[in-house]
């Protein structure tokens, strides 16, 4: 069932009353199917693997890598670390970054926060 799913599917747009010409998908897990979610998390589940010091957090479809350090430099290196790794794993995947999307949060006390953070 799994492989009919995912085997010669094809789309179309539809925008303004006008459908564009069918074409091949050759990667990727059907929208708003059944076994979508499942099929991504089975997808994603190799991620920790590429990761030294940083741990993943997943949920659907978002994954923040997280990390914590005494020392920022150090926190800045960790992170910075893993960077060309997950890049990898993305291209691996034909997965995409949406790197407008990203952020970094530091948590900590207020006067760590304001002698390490500008």
């Amino acid at each position: 069932m799994v492989s009919v799913m995912l085997k010669d599917r094809k789309q179309v747009c539809f925008v303004c009353d006008q459908t564009s010409t069918a074409k091949k998908i050759i990667c990727g897990i059907p929208q708003r199917s059944i076994l979508g979610p499942l099929l991504f998390l089975l997808c994603i589940n190799d991620m920790p693997d590429i990761l030294e010091k940083r741990s993943p957090c997943r949920y659907v479809d978002d994954i923040k890598i997280r990390s914590s350090s005494y020392h920022y430099d150090t926190l800045v290196q960790n992170l910075n670390m893993d960077l060309p790794n997950v890049q990898k794993w993305l291209d691996k995947h034909k997965l995409k970054a949406h790197t407008w999307k990203t952020k970094v949060m530091s948590i900590g006390s207020l006067r760590n926060l304001n002698n390490k953070v500008n």
